[in-house]
């Protein structure tokens, strides 16, 4: 079991596996019935960010070492051997390109792919240490996943429904980022990484935060009207998970601004992101089905 939980932290199986259910979504928003190939694309997008995620555990490997939060990882505590979760990280990105160039009529989506590898790995894990401004690349990673779907339906990439849906991930990630940052500000500070509350009061960096959800939450809405699900119900879905997120926000930040209010503004947010995800994989499906 020990080594089943290890497998899963270096290669961070909650991302990998959100990376997955995004390259799904972009494959069914571009695709039509009956969707072949889209299982097998989204597995292997998780084999590139489960590749990106391994990689990035051994970059991080020191770092992870001096905080509190990150000790007790399969690397910094010594339970795995560096070169060892290379040789995985390797693996399974030399996998889920092939698996892209073997599957998608469009070779682009394997550019795409290495791509994202780039911007994690080569821009955004270095960056991170230095400058906030690794948010560009951070969240220029986050949303290949649902582009490399798309594409690799032979899609082309000028639809405004894929544009609306990109800007719904990328706005989606800005918050997701600044949380973390704020419910493990001692630990950042300790190994010396800038955060949000060098630059602001924690107390402006509440209105943005709040702006920024709110911000969400009409991206979120817009998204029913560039080819959202069509079900009545999957629609009543999307729009009361959008109008819970600013009241939500609001609540949370006036009643419990501390880490543990941050950490579940974290995880609440992530799960409004697969509450709209998966109504419209399901509305696909439905489609699909009914055809």
């Amino acid at each position: 079991m020990q080594l089943l939980r290890d497998t899963l932290s270096i290669i961070k199986f909650p991302i990998s596996f959100m990376s997955a259910f995004a390259a799904l979504l972009g494959f069914l928003a571009a695709g039509s019935p009956p969707f072949t190939g889209a299982g097998v694309t989204a597995l292997c997008v998780f084999a590139l960010a489960a590749g990106a995620c391994a990689l990035n555990n051994v970059q991080d490997r020191a770092l992870d070492a001096l905080m509190p939060r990150t000790g007790a990882r399969p690397l910094p505590a010594q339970r795995v051997r560096p070169h060892a979760v290379t040789a995985l990280a390797v693996f399974l990105i030399a996998a889920g390109s092939c698996g892209l160039a073997y599957l998608s009529p469009a070779p682009i989506s394997v550019l795409a792919g290495f791509a994202a590898v780039f911007l994690y790995n080569t821009l955004y894990t270095p960056l991170k240490r230095k400058t906030q401004l690794a948010l560009i690349p951070g969240v220029a990673c986050g949303v290949m996943p649902f582009l490399i779907g798309w594409i690799a339906t032979g899609s082309g990439i000028f639809a405004a429904r894929l544009w609306g849906l990109l800007t719904l991930f990328a706005v989606w990630q800005i918050p997701h980022f600044w949380l973390l940052l704020l419910a493990y500000r001692e630990d950042y500070r300790a190994v010396k990484i800038r955060i949000v509350l060098d630059t602001i009061s924690e107390s402006a960096m509440h209105r943005v935060l709040f702006l920024w959800a709110a911000g969400f939450a009409v991206v979120s809405l817009c998204a029913l009207f560039y080819g959202g699900p069509r079900n009545g119900m999957l629609v009543l879905l999307v729009i009361l998970n959008a109008l819970a997120v600013p009241p939500v926000f609001a609540a949370c930040l006036a009643l419990r601004s501390d880490a543990r209010g941050y950490r579940f503004l974290f995880h609440y947010l992530n799960l409004t992101a697969c509450v709209i995800i998966g109504a419209f994989i399901v509305d696909a499906l439905m489609i699909a089905a009914n055809t």
